[in-house]
């Protein structure tokens, strides 16, 4: 059980270690060349600019209660077809109807917006500034790579001593707080407007007062007595 704590921790801890030094680093960098990116050339568009063509939508789709819920097929003369989706109906999905023409915003051969009479919508393929989710995931991973570790370690080291560290003690409601805090920690700092670094350590010093709350000694009745 100790050993299978362990490698749990160590592939947790791959997996946040991706979080931070890959992902995010690709949404931020994602988003900072989309803020920058400027109008393509009629000439000769290129990859990293904006460039804007007409589609015609073919279908929409709106269904609340299916994953990708809200999505609009639109076609390219002379023969392309592609699908985009949208977080919301609001506010042009609901109005297109197969038929109509809208004016789509191309990036590294995304739809990253459309735009028809100048109601405007970005789709879900537009980079977004939101790394605060990815953060507090990578987090969440993170701790959760450190229990699977501090356990592990503490199983195999003193198979017989460690009832201050058993699952039903602390482990179960450690696992529980930092999975909550690895699904929601990001999202108080995105509504607040906080930046992505400050869900790493106020989610570390919950987790941390959480486990110091569990761990912490206790006096017994008889040193009560005593005293």
């Amino acid at each position: 059980m100790g050993a299978l704590l362990i490698v749990a921790g160590l592939a947790l801890a791959v997996a946040s270690a991706a979080m931070f030094g890959r992902l995010l680093p690709h949404q931020i960098e994602r988003y900072e060349a989309y803020q920058a990116a400027e109008p393509c050339p009629r000439e000769a568009p290129a990859v990293d600019c904006l460039q804007e063509l007409t589609f015609t939508v073919t279908s929409v789709r709106m269904e609340p209660q299916r994953r990708g819920s809200y999505a609009a097929t639109l076609y390219l003369a002379p023969s392309l077809h592609t699908h985009v989706d949208f977080g919301n109906p609001d506010p042009l999905l609901q109005r297109l109807k197969p038929g109509d023409r809208v004016v789509g915003t191309v990036w590294r051969r995304q739809v990253t917006e459309l735009d028809r009479g100048g109601v405007r919508q970005a789709t879900t393929d537009r980079p977004r500034d939101d790394y605060q989710g990815t953060a507090g995931a990578g987090t969440g991973l993170g701790l959760l790579a450190a229990l699977g570790l501090v356990f592990g370690m503490a199983r195999v080291a003193r198979p017989d001593s460690y009832e201050s560290l058993t699952v039903r003690s602390s482990g179960r409601p450690l696992f529980i707080v930092t999975m909550v805090v690895g699904v929601v920690g990001g999202l108080p700092a995105l509504w607040l407007d906080l930046p992505w670094w400050t869900v790493p350590p106020v989610s570390t010093l919950i987790v941390a007062y959480v486990a110091w709350y569990l761990w912490r000694p206790t006096r017994t009745a008889g040193t009560d007595t005593a005293a």
